[in-house]
């Protein structure tokens, strides 16, 4: 399961939204939208600092920011 934790006023994160529906990213493995001001204690936690950023709640990774699709599908393929 990935988390991505964005905000609706962010433009980066539309931008890794439009990457992730792109890739078909939903269909390999199951991705949690968080809105980091109403997910904060969340993001707390995991040590989210920034947005937008994909956390893979399989292998505890962090992938900071804005990513392009090639280094999506080399992480998720």
């Amino acid at each position: 399961m990935i988390k991505l934790f964005s905000a609706t006023w962010c433009e980066p994160c539309k931008g890794l939204k439009r990457l992730i529906k792109a890739n078909k990213l939903e269909d390999k493995t199951e991705v949690i939208d968080i809105d980091s001001p109403k997910g904060s204690e969340e993001a707390r936690k995991l040590g989210v600092r920034g947005i937008p950023m994909l956390y893979d709640t399989e292998t505890g990774g962090k992938i900071i920011g804005n990513i392009n699709l090639a280094q999506l599908k080399e992480v998720y393929n």
